[in-house]
C-alpha cells in the first residue's frame, strides 16, 4: 500500500517510499542522498530514548525516528524551530560539543546522520556521545569515506588532464561548500572510536562512484531550490508530477543500487 506522499505518483511503487518523501521536500541532489541514507537507517532498530546529534530542520529524523522519545540537538536555533513541527522529537536543544545537558547513561541510541564530517574537533563530540549513552548500547552514524574526494567529477577531469593544480582547487572547493573537515576511513574511524570506549559492530558502504557525481553536478543545479529556500523557506516551490517524474528518471537509479563493495559515504554502527 503506497503512503500518502506518494499516492498521486503512478510511477512511484511502494518500496520507494523513502525516495520520493525526500524528492518532494528537498533539492534533487541532497534527497537522493538523504533517501539512501533513509532507507538504511531506517531498517534498523534503535531503542530509545534517541539523541539526534545534529537534528537539523528535523526533516531527516521525521522521516526515519517515529518513535517519540527521541530528542535533538543542533546549534542552529532556527533549524531547531523547524525540527519542532515534526512529532518524532519530544524535546528538541540548542547545544554544541562543550557539553550535552543530559545525565551519563541517558540514551538508548544515538543517531548522527551526515554530521560528524562538519565538526572539527571529533574527540569532544565522541567523548560526549560517549558519556550519555548507556553501556552496550548503538551509536549509528553516516559519514563520507576517503573515496569521496577521489570520486568527484571535476576533480578527476582536472587529474586526467594533469591540471594538478586546478583539481586540488577543486576539491578544496567542494569541501568548503560543502563544510567538510574529514574523510575517514574504517580503519581510522575504528582508531578514534576505541579511544572512546566504542568498538565497529559493522560498517556499510554506500554511494557509488556514479551515484556520488550525479550528487555532485546537481548541486550546481541546485541553485534554484537555494533561492525558492531563501525567498519561500520551502527547497521545492511547485511540488507538480511532472517536475519529480524529471527527478524520478534521473536519479532513481542511484537510490535503486546495490551498496557497492566501496563507496563515497559509509554507515557505522558501534557499540
Amino acid at each position: 500500500m503506497m503512503s500518502d506522499n506518494s499516492a498521486n505518483l503512478e510511477f512511484v511503487s511502494a518500496d520507494d517510499d523513502m525516495f520520493v518523501k525526500h524528492i518532494k521536500t528537498l533539492p534533487a541532489f541532497r534527497g537522493l542522498l538523504r533517501s539512501m541514507e533513509a532507507k538504511m537507517i531506517s531498517r534498523l532498530y534503535m531503542d530509545g530514548p534517541i539523541l539526534d546529534v545534529g537534528c537539523g530542520d528535523g526533516h531527516f529524523g521525521g522521516h526515519v525516528l517515529c518513535t517519540g522519545s527521541t530528542i535533538g540537538i543542533d546549534i542552529s536555533i532556527r533549524s531547531l524551530m523547524q525540527a519542532k513541527t515534526y512529532n518524532c522529537y519530544r524535546h528538541v536543544l540548542q547545544t554544541d560539543d562543550q557539553g550535552y545537558p543530559f545525565p551519563d547513561s541517558y540514551f538508548g541510541s544515538v543517531l548522527c546522520n551526515s554530521v560528524l564530517e562538519h565538526i572539527p574537533d571529533l574527540n569532544r563530540t565522541i567523548s560526549e556521545i560517549r558519556r550519555v549513552l548507556k553501556p552496550g548500547s548503538q551509536f549509528v552514524f553516516t559519514v563520507p569515506t576517503e573515496f569521496f574526494t577521489e570520486y568527484l567529477l571535476v576533480g578527476s577531469v582536472l587529474r586526467s588532464l594533469r591540471f594538478n593544480s586546478l583539481s586540488n582547487w577543486y576539491i578544496r572547493f567542494f569541501n568548503k561548500i560543502s563544510r567538510h573537515y574529514h574523510y575517514n576511513g574504517e580503519h581510522k574511524w575504528k582508531l578514534l572510536l576505541e579511544r572512546h570506549g566504542f568498538t565497529i559492530e559493522s560498517c556499510v558502504y554506500y554511494c557509488s562512484k556514479d551515484a556520488l557525481r550525479a550528487i555532485e553536478i546537481g548541486h550546481y543545479f541546485g541553485l534554484p531550490s537555494l533561492i525558492s529556500k531563501i525567498l519561500f523557506g520551502k527547497w521545492v516551490l511547485v511540488q507538480s508530477k511532472e517536475n519529480l517524474m524529471i527527478v524520478d528518471k534521473l536519479f532513481r537509479k542511484y537510490y535503486d543500487e546495490n551498496l557497492p563493495e566501496v563507496g563515497a559515504y559509509m554507515l557505522v554502527v558501534a557499540k
